[in-house]
């Protein structure tokens, strides 16, 4: 029960951290390979990827740092033949291991059990991923599940949540997409994906959410009670709670970014930590409302990956 219950804590009491001394968990690149192109993903696919000593390098850097969790990503990160070991070697360091997933590689074996959680993407409906969830849960594995909002599927998110309904997810949430030109979805788009999810939470007797940062304000007053309702807000972007090490292992706020804060195979991230200021919050959000939720949504990110004041999806509205 111990073990279960800091699994919890550790998704559930993330959103109440407003100050932090660390980060909640860093996320660590292991690889730019992925054996799937899908065209809303932002990264690159490419055959760099760090050495397993250099990946040992920041799991140290991370334990020493007193950061509890480490979340491998990529590309995709079971695409690596010694995955096994760099999991045990994480969980010998103590460290809870999330790893992010298309799970299409994902094969039951031993070392699953060095996993405390998995985020598997469901992008098409008709995907089978019951069988993947069942080995994943008899693993003792907290099984999370992501879907990249997109033009196409924001006008079958009430298929979406139909096929969820017989699925057994610990937690199910959407992620706007960012950093892709082909797949940006507009701000009537993002209206309308808010307005569902509202819906069919309360339809289907779901939670879910959007887990990356969306600014309440492409709403008008009336109706920001619908983002306030099922987005998250700042706390997972631009360094609010989280850092990134990239394959290079160069320091960075989000995945896109190109601001490099250090480099993990010789900066302390603890050091990194405390000398980042975070980011000046745009003059028009200083007084609303919403701003400590909002945190005047991805205002890090434009088509660069350049620090903008204003996130793209207003258009010079603040």
């Amino acid at each position: 029960m111990g073990r279960l219950k800091f699994r919890l804590d550790y998704h559930i009491g993330a959103r109440k951290n407003k100050y932090i001394k660390v980060p909640v968990e860093v996320r660590v690149e292991v690889t730019d390979r992925c054996n799937l192109a899908c065209d809303f993903c932002f990264k690159e696919n490419s055959q760099k990827e760090p050495s397993l000593e250099q990946v040992k390098k920041v799991i140290d850097n991370v334990s020493c740092s007193g950061v509890k969790a480490i979340r491998f990503t990529g590309g995709e990160p079971f695409m690596r033949t010694d995955l096994k070991e760099i999991l045990g070697y994480a969980k010998e360091k103590g460290l809870y291991t999330i790893v992010n997933s298309n799970g299409t590689l994902i094969k039951d074996c031993d070392f699953l059990d060095n996993i405390d959680s998995v985020l598997i993407s469901f992008h098409e409906h008709k995907k089978r991923i019951a069988g993947l969830l069942d080995m994943l849960t008899k693993h003792n594995i907290v099984v999370r599940v992501s879907t990249i909002l997109t033009k196409k599927n924001i006008d079958e998110l009430d298929i979406f949540y139909k096929t969820a309904k017989n699925l057994d997810l610990n937690e199910w949430f959407f992620l706007r997409p960012v950093h892709n030109i082909k797949q940006l979805v507009s701000k009537e788009d993002m209206k309308t994906a808010i307005r569902k999810i509202v819906r069919y939470n309360k339809e289907y007797g779901r939670g879910c959410f959007i887990a990356n940062s969306v600014p309440f304000c492409i709403f008008e007053p009336e109706e920001m009670g619908l983002a306030d309702a099922v987005v998250v807000g700042g706390r997972n972007d631009s360094g609010n709670t989280r850092l990134v090490v990239s394959s290079d292992g160069s320091i960075k706020t989000d995945y896109y970014s190109k601001m490099v804060l250090g480099n993990a195979f010789e900066d302390s991230l603890s050091d990194v930590w405390k000398h980042f200021n975070g980011y000046p919050v745009p003059k028009g959000c200083a007084q609303c409302n919403y701003l400590a939720k909002c945190l005047s949504g991805i205002s890090i990110w434009n088509h660069e990956g350049l620090y903008s004041t204003n996130d793209p999806l207003l258009k010079g509205k603040i």
